[in-house]
C-alpha cells in the first residue's frame, strides 16, 4: 500500500497539473486533505498550500500566489527555497519588486547553490532589472536562464520565463517576443491553457483585450481567498 505522505504527495502532484491545464481538480483537493489528515500538520500545509498557490497563479493572480508561497517560506516543515523560489517568481508577476528583492535576499541567505537555485536567481535578477527599466541586463540575465533550460531540456520552465519575460519588458521587446512564439507551442502541447491566457493577454496590444477564448482561467476554491491560518 502506498504510504499516506506518498499518496498525498502523488495527489498535489496531480492538483497542481489540473490547475494548469485549467481543469477541474475539486475531488483530488478533497481526496488530498482525506490524504494528509494524518499527517504532521506542518507537512499537511505545505502539500495543500502548494497547490492554492498554483490555483492562484492560474486563475491570473500572482499576488495571492506569492502571498501563500511567502507564508509557506516563513512557516512550513518543506525545505525554504522551494517556497522562495516559487515566491519570487510570483512576484515578479505580479510586478512587485520589493517582495521579490526579498525572496531574492532570502534565497542568499540559505547558502544553497545548486543549478535550480542558481538559476532562479537569475531570473529574480533578470525580473528585478526590468522592473527597474535596466532592460539590456535583464535580456543578458534571460539568456543565461535560458540556455540552462535548454541543457536542462525543461520547455515549461521555458515558457515560464517567457511570461516572466513579457511582464517585465512588454510585447515590444523583440527577444520577449520570440519566446512569448516558443512558448505559446509549448503552453498548446501541455494543454496549459491558463498560462497561455495569461501569455495571450501580455501580448495583446492594448491591457483591457481579452484573452484566448479557448483559454480559460482556473477557478479558484473559496479557501484560497481567506487569509491563511483563518479555520
Amino acid at each position: 500500500a502506498i504510504e499516506p505522505f506518498h499518496r498525498a504527495l502523488l495527489i498535489n502532484n496531480l492538483i497542481n497539473i489540473l490547475a494548469v491545464r485549467g481543469e477541474p481538480f475539486d475531488e483530488e483537493l478533497a481526496a488530498l486533505r482525506a490524504a494528509t489528515a494524518t499527517l504532521d500538520g506542518a507537512m499537511a500545509s505545505d502539500l495543500v498550500d502548494e497547490c492554492l498557490g498554483w490555483m492562484a497563479l492560474t486563475s491570473g493572480d500572482p499576488a495571492e500566489a506569492h502571498r501563500i508561497w511567502r507564508h509557506g517560506a516563513d512557516n512550513h516543515h518543506s525545505p525554504a527555497p522551494a517556497y522562495l523560489r516559487l515566491a519570487g517568481r510570483a512576484a515578479i508577476l505580479a510586478r512587485d519588486a520589493t517582495s521579490a528583492q526579498q525572496a531574492l535576499d532570502d534565497l542568499d541567505a540559505t547558502g544553497l547553490h545548486s543549478l535550480i537555485v542558481e538559476v532562479t536567481r537569475t531570473l529574480l535578477r533578470a525580473g528585478l532589472a526590468g522592473l527597474e527599466g535596466r532592460r539590456a541586463e535583464a535580456l543578458g540575465l534571460y539568456r543565461e536562464a535560458n540556455a540552462v533550460w535548454r541543457t536542462l531540456d525543461l520547455p515549461w520552465e521555458a515558457a515560464r520565463m517567457a511570461v516572466e519575460m513579457l511582464t517585465v519588458l512588454g510585447p515590444e521587446d523583440r527577444e520577449a517576443r520570440a519566446a512569448a512564439a516558443e512558448a505559446r507551442t509549448t503552453l498548446a502541447k501541455l494543454g496549459a491553457r491558463p498560462i497561455l491566457a495569461q501569455l495571450e493577454a501580455l501580448l495583446a496590444p492594448s491591457a483591457g483585450e481579452p484573452p484566448s477564448a479557448a483559454a480559460p482561467a482556473t477557478v479558484l476554491p473559496a479557501e484560497v481567498a481567506r487569509p491563511l491560518g483563518e479555520g
